[in-house]
């Protein structure tokens, strides 16, 4: 997972540029650390268009651009090494094109459009459940929008690119399967970060979610799995820790036609996102995790 990006001068490591995709602490000893150690790699390789360098859990990961500045790809250990490399070149290679051109007041403000390009990649997310269920409202409530106002089943799937909602430098990309008995059959979770298991809170539901879940582990047992008790306020829907006690996992109670549970639906999403990627949540109020979610991520990185 890409942290954070940082372009800085390679004579004086100030930084000219740079984003923020989570809750990242990079100090100027740690930009001495990587101008020094990049140097020093390049002095005995003759050649290294990346160096790796971990300090502190932290791994960083450097590239020369043009030879006044390094562009820096800040991630957590957990990374793909040969991947994150591989878009550094390129976002370094884009840098370099635009320098050419263009002055460096312009460069600053196009630097994050620039990284866009490069550290994005998409959080695969699956609503699954019975027809009926409110997938379908669940997935308008994650993109902020009003829920249909008449019942239509989900034919097959459908799928939809949330850019307003990010977990760092993950995209939101929501698939929400038809609930049909006859289009369970060609389910595949293949690709597939997280899993949103909806029920409607009343037993017929939640027993066939009991067996779902059975199914999902013997099939997918890395599966990351949550279960939603959607439909909370009918008059017959059993609550959500009830729900959880039947199925065995904690279940969280949601209305998927209240635009006021988008919050926690999106917190929902961001600490299964985190067990996904074996990422430790930040020790921040809930409402910063959703600030950071939520906004422009152009920000520059606290010094």
């Amino acid at each position: 997972m890409i942290t954070g990006t940082v372009l800085m001068r390679r004579k004086n490591q100030k930084i000219v540029a740079s984003t923020r995709y989570w809750f990242v602490d990079i100090s100027n000893d740690d930009l001495v650390a990587c101008q020094s150690f990049f140097e020093k790699s390049a002095k005995q390789s003759g050649s290294a268009p990346v160096v790796q360098l971990r300090l502190r859990g932290t791994e960083y990961f450097i590239c020369s651009c043009e030879t006044k500045f390094l562009l820096l790809f800040v991630a957590d250990g957990a990374a793909e090494r040969e991947d994150i490399a591989g878009q550094l070149q390129k976002a370094c290679r884009a840098v370099a094109s635009f320098i050419k051109s263009k002055t460096l007041a312009e460069l600053k403000k196009s630097y994050a459009r620039i990284m866009s390009r490069f550290v994005y990649f998409h959080l695969r997310v699956a609503l699954i459940g019975d027809a009926g269920v409110g997938k379908t409202s669940a997935l308008c409530l994650l993109m902020g929008m009003p829920p249909p106002k008449e019942y239509h089943p989900t034919v097959s799937m459908s799928t939809e690119l949330i850019e307003k909602v990010r977990f760092a430098n993950y995209v939101l990309m929501v698939y929400d399967f038809a609930g049909q008995t006859q289009s369970k059959r060609f389910w595949s979770f293949e690709g597939i970060d997280i899993l949103l298991l909806l029920t409607d809170s009343t037993i017929k539901s939640i027993l066939g979610v009991k067996d779902l879940l059975v199914s999902i582990h013997e099939k997918e047992p890395e599966a990351v799995v949550v279960v939603i008790a959607n439909k909370q306020d009918l008059p017959n829907a059993l609550d959500s820790s009830i729900i959880g006690r039947i199925v065995g996992v904690d279940v969280y109670p949601l209305v998927a036609i209240d635009l006021t549970y988008r919050d926690e639906l999106l917190l929902v999403l961001l600490r299964a996102a985190a067990r996904r990627f074996n990422i430790v949540m930040p020790d921040v109020t809930p409402e910063d995790l959703l600030q950071l979610m939520n906004e422009d991520q152009s920000q520059l990185i606290r010094e």
